[in-house]
C-alpha cells in the first residue's frame, strides 16, 4: 500500500479568473459566495516536495522523500507563520480550551522562560511553535466549543 504526503505549497499556481467568466459560469450569486482572505490563502509554487510512505505485506515500512525545492524557501519564517496552524498546536489549545482556559491564561501559558528565549537567540533559524498560536486561533476554538455546547443543550 502507498500513502503520499505532499507538500502544501505543491500544484500548480491558481490563475486569475475575470469577474465576467466566474459569474456565468457559476449559478451562485457573487454576495453569497464565500470570501476568502487572499493573505490567508497558502500560495501555490508548484513544488514537487513530497514523502511516499509504502506498507509492505510484512508490516515494515519505507519512506522515500522528494526534498527537493528549487523555486521556494520552505524555511523563510514569513511563509511559515502564513501557512496553517501544525494539527499539535491546534489539538494544544483544544486541551487548553477544554480545561476553560481563556486567552489571557492560554498566553501566559505560551510564554517561554528565559532558558528557551536563550536557546531561540542563539538559534536564530528556529521558530517556537508558540509563535504561530494568535489571538484569532484560540478564538476560532473556544467559539466552536461553545456552539457545541449550545447544540448539545438545545437538543435535550
Amino acid at each position: 500500500m502507498k500513502y503520499r504526503f505532499i507538500f502544501n505549497h505543491g500544484g500548480k499556481p491558481r490563475k486569475a479568473s475575470s469577474a465576467s467568466s466566474s459569474s456565468s459560469s457559476s449559478s451562485i450569486s457573487p454576495s453569497k459566495k464565500r470570501k476568502r482572505d487572499p493573505s490567508k490563502m497558502i500560495p501555490k509554487v508548484d513544488c514537487p516536495a513530497k514523502i511516499d510512505l509504502y506498507k509492505y505485506s510484512d508490516d515494515s515500512y519505507e519512506a522515500v522523500y522528494y526534498w527537493y525545492h528549487h523555486n521556494h524557501d520552505p524555511t523563510n519564517s514569513e511563509s511559515i507563520i502564513a501557512s496553517r496552524l501544525p494539527e499539535e498546536a491546534r489539538k494544544w489549545i483544544i486541551e487548553h480550551v477544554d480545561k476553560n482556559m481563556d486567552w489571557e491564561a492560554i498566553q501566559n501559558a505560551l510564554r517561554l522562560t528565559r532558558k528557551e528565549r536563550d536557546y531561540l537567540d542563539n538559534n536564530p533559524n528556529l521558530l517556537p511553535v508558540s509563535e504561530l498560536i494568535h489571538y484569532k486561533d484560540v478564538q476560532n476554538l473556544i467559539q466552536t466549543k461553545l456552539a457545541r455546547l449550545s447544540k448539545k443543550s438545545s437538543t435535550r
